[in-house]
């Protein structure tokens, strides 16, 4: 790959710089629906479009990286310029593009200490722009604090901020700032197709109003159950929590939600919780235009948080003119009953359970226990310290992890016995069997998950991961791809799961991509750098092999690839076979053997 190298120093040092980083928006279904098409038109605009503006604002095209590419100048607002003249003419270059092949970049440009040499550049300043451009929506150009202190005394440049963002694996929160686009360069994205005409609806995270940032948990929780309520409504798509939570602590602009998420309505709202008061504030909101259908505020004890909840969700089904069948009905009667202080204590919980870093997980077993010793008859927490048991069983953070495994099987068993219609029993009762390679039974509970929660993602996953692991992936990309309709920014498990199916098919190039973006979504993760090593050994990618094969000990020293192995649920051992294989290629000591 031929580099502009007008950035002074191409060494092996440590300088300052700004780093632009990029992606193409997108670009998994782009590759979908038209590969051949996709990869020459990216080619097309690198050519025409990104090198020559690297180029014409003196900076250094570090790489490309197959759906973007990284470049490092010595000025801010170089880069800054640079991004913008690639957002315009990006916008040109897609009028002679087919309307579904058109495509844009998102842009993030930060300032800060880098590792460079000739050939790539490393370090925190370069962590930090890629996480500022994950942050950005189609054509954005986002810039962090450090950016705006160059250019913000600069006429040409219309900067709106972003709010401030807690980066992973960045320790201190980043202020973000937006570049303002005139109208006449916004970018006009056709809003995703949805798969049928029902009323389609956004969550966004609820805004916490409480004036303490540790009641964080309970506006987020807010929101979830509401999504979880909507979401019982077979007649409303309705979009899952991983998507929406994106969007969480940003100044956003409805319509461009409405956009990106492909939804018809989108709901805001606020939480302000003081002592035993609480106030909701929720409104319905027009995706197309902006305009409110509904608002309502509810002032309220917060023992009534509940009626609350129900009371938004029969006036959201009522604005939105949705017919509810007998069976909606039925389930969405069906919701977590308990004292107000439960409730709280589950909500803290819960968003340290599915937070995924290891700290987290462990932090909720004992706040489960302390609702479990209060009420046993809790059934989301029964099942909730299943979920953890298996979170510390499956990514071996754990000294003892057939003890976690059996305290997980306990919980969930014990949660199925309270109530087998409970969604959280039923999805830690369907993971248990699919870890102990009782496929029929973990495609029963992942079935019942989708005729209870039709609009949530669990069951398709667990349907993906079951039809994975008996060794038919067409059917896990295909269920894996019916849950991203409901979560089409997807969660990180979801993009595993699609990596390793991917690989299974053969479509390596794919599962590559699938997988890399996993690993931003997720930087700890273990599990998808090791299929990114075994890719790269059958691809005779033998040092990146390597290289990846290393990282996985830098994210989880414990790393044990013979105890992960030993926990595979596949049918046959084909598949883990050709994992195997490419390590062995690479040269990679695995110390596994197959009987």
């Amino acid at each position: 790959m031929e580099q502009n190298n007008n950035a002074s120093g191409t060494g092996n040092a440590r300088r300052l710089a700004a780093v632009l980083s990029a992606d193409i928006v997108d670009y998994t279904e782009l590759m979908r629906g038209d590969d051949v098409s996709t990869t020459q038109n990216g080619r097309r605009s690198r050519i025409e479009i990104i090198e020559p503006a690297t180029t014409e604002f003196s900076g250094r095209l570090v790489k490309h990286t197959g759906d973007g590419f990284l470049a490092e100048f010595t000025s801010a607002a170089d880069a800054v310029r640079c991004a913008i003249a690639i957002q315009s003419r990006q916008i040109e270059f897609n009028q002679a593009l087919a309307e579904n092949q058109k495509f844009f970049y998102r842009l993030g440009v930060n300032l800060g200490d880098i590792l460079a040499d000739a050939e790539d550049i490393y370090g925190d300043g370069v962590n930090i722009a890629a996480r500022i451009r994950a942050l950005a929506a189609a054509n954005d150009v986002l810039l962090s604090a450090a950016v705006y202190d160059q250019v913000r005394s600069n006429s040409d440049f219309r900067l709106e901020s972003f709010g401030d963002h807690q980066l992973k694996n960045i320790a201190r929160p980043v202020s973000v700032w937006r570049v303002g686009r005139g109208e006449e360069q916004a970018p006009q994205v056709a809003t995703p197709v949805l798969k049928d005409d029902r009323p389609s609806i956004a969550v966004l995270p609820f805004e916490n109003m409480s004036g303490d940032s540790d009641q964080e948990y309970f506006a987020d929780g807010i929101s979830e159950d509401l999504i979880t309520d909507l979401s019982k409504i077979s007649g409303l798509h309705v979009i899952a929590r991983n998507s929406v939570f994106t969007f969480k602590g940003r100044a956003v602009n409805v319509p461009d939600v409405a956009r990106d998420l492909g939804v018809a309505w989108v709901m805001e709202g606020s939480v302000r919780k003081a002592g035993n008061r609480v106030r909701v504030t929720a409104q319905l909101i027009d995706g197309s235009t902006g305009g409110h259908l509904w608002a309502e505020r509810y002032d309220r004890n917060l023992d009534d948080i509940f009626a609350v909840q129900d009371e938004i969700t029969a006036e959201i089904v009522k604005a939105l003119k949705v017919k509810l069948s007998q069976a909606d009905q039925e389930r969405v009667a069906r919701r977590m009953r308990s004292d107000v202080e439960t409730y709280d204590l589950y909500l803290k919980a819960r968003e340290k359970l599915f937070s995924g870093a290891p700290e987290d997980v462990r932090e909720s077993i004992p706040l489960l226990d302390q609702i479990l010793e209060a009420d046993p008859s809790f059934t989301p927490a029964l099942a909730g310290r299943g979920m953890a048991m298996m979170a510390l069983y499956t990514n071996q953070w754990t000294d003892d992890p057939d003890g976690a495994l059996k305290e997980a099987v306990r919980c969930a068993e014990a949660a199925m016995a309270q109530d087998d219609q409970d969604p959280a029993a039923l999805l830690s009762m369907g993971i248990i069997c699919m870890l102990q390679c009782r496929y029929d039974e973990a495609s029963q509970h992942g079935h019942k998950l989708l005729e209870l929660l039709p609009n949530k993602t669990e069951g398709f996953v667990l349907l993906g991961n079951v039809a994975l692991a008996c060794g038919h992936p067409d059917e896990a990309i295909r269920q894996l791809e019916a849950g991203r309709n409901v979560d089409p920014l997807g969660a990180d498990i979801t993009l595993h799961i699609l990596g390793q199916a991917l690989y299974m098919a053969g479509d390596m190039n794919k599962a590559e991509e699938t997988f890399k973006h996993r690993i931003e979504v997720n930087p700890h993760t273990d599990s998808s750098r090791l299929y990114l090593a075994s890719i790269y050994g059958h691809q005779e990618r033998f040092e990146e092999a390597r290289e990846m094969w290393a990282s996985i000990f830098s994210v989880n020293p414990d790393y044990s690839l013979k105890d992960r192995v030993a926990g595979w649920p596949f049918r046959e051992d084909t598949f883990p076979r050709q994992i195997i294989a490419g390590l062995e290629k690479a040269g990679i000591d695995h110390q596994i053997t197959f009987e």
